[in-house]
């Protein structure tokens, strides 16, 4: 899948694509298909990423919709600090910390 490694390996909800973070911090993509032969195709940068190392017992910090499209990635950017938002009954208030 990778020559250069990768970790926080997640698959997409048909098995068709394996997702996993680069040691670059970009978040990569290579298709598969499953079945009595395994077969990987190229894998490829989707895009780069703010992601923090991991540490268990929380080895990813992103997920993926089942369609393979979209993810929800916890990352603080840079130059930016802990944020929170909470909505309580339709009004929201945020903070940094």
């Amino acid at each position: 899948m990778s020559t250069d490694g990768g970790s926080q390996p997640i698959w997409r909800s048909d098995g068709g694509e394996l997702f996993f973070l680069a040691p670059d911090r970009r978040l990569m993509s290579v298709p598969v298909t499953p079945g009595a032969t395994f077969v990987r195709g190229v894998s490829r940068a989707l895009f780069e990423t703010q992601m923090r190392p991991t540490y268990p017992p929380y080895p990813v910090n992103y997920d993926v919709t089942k369609d393979g499209q979209r993810f929800l990635i916890d990352a603080v950017l840079t130059g930016t600090g802990p944020r929170i938002s909470i909505d309580v009954n339709g009004i929201l208030a945020e903070g940094r910390k």
